[in-house]
């Protein structure tokens, strides 16, 4: 496993399946191959930013909540903090993948915290402020019922016009 973004070097069509293949792999309980993982991850996202983050989005797609939370988790506990970021093209593929995700219906409460949280990053913010409020939005606006006997649903609705207000959507109110 860290010996992975090694084998990328000169490679950078097979980055974006390596990615996807350590994103997997998120689901370990083991906390140092956790480590060795995210560690990985990181050391592949420094050499090739844009296909990593394809790679590691491509995954977000259809997986178990605990491997969407986790690699959440590491996108918002490393990646929002690595300088790369700063890169216009960079910063607007991590918007995009994030909002695609967050029109998702699987995402549970504490995922949607995560992602908004994600969002509300300057260098993430910066660049597309509007298709961020516009999604929020939309995302109030597809909710058909609310049963307020359901917290989770209560609670995403709260997180969702919160964001839509600190984002300056205030359209939908």
């Amino acid at each position: 496993i860290k010996a992975l973004p090694g084998f990328c070097i000169g490679l950078t069509g097979v980055v974006s399946r390596i990615a996807a293949i350590l994103t997997q792999m998120l689901y370990s309980e083991d906390p140092i191959e956790f480590n060795i993982i995210q560690t990985s991850i990181y050391n592949l996202f420094v050499q090739h930013p844009e296909n990593t983050l394809r790679g590691l989005f491509e995954q977000l797609q259809d997986v178990e909540a605990i491997v969407r939370f986790r690699a959440l988790k590491f996108v918002n506990d490393n990646i929002l903090k690595h300088s790369l970021l700063k890169e216009k093209t960079l910063a607007t593929l991590l918007v995009e993948d994030i909002l695609s995700i967050l029109q998702e219906d699987s995402i549970d409460t504490e995922q949607l915290q995560l992602l908004i949280n994600i969002l509300n990053t300057p260098p993430l913010l910066r660049e597309n402020p509007e298709r961020i409020s516009e999604t929020i939005a939309l995302k109030l606006k597809n909710i058909n019922q609310i049963n307020l006997e359901d917290k989770e649903s209560c609670k995403q609705i709260i997180i969702l016009l919160e964001a839509a207000k600190s984002f300056g959507n205030v359209a939908i109110f």
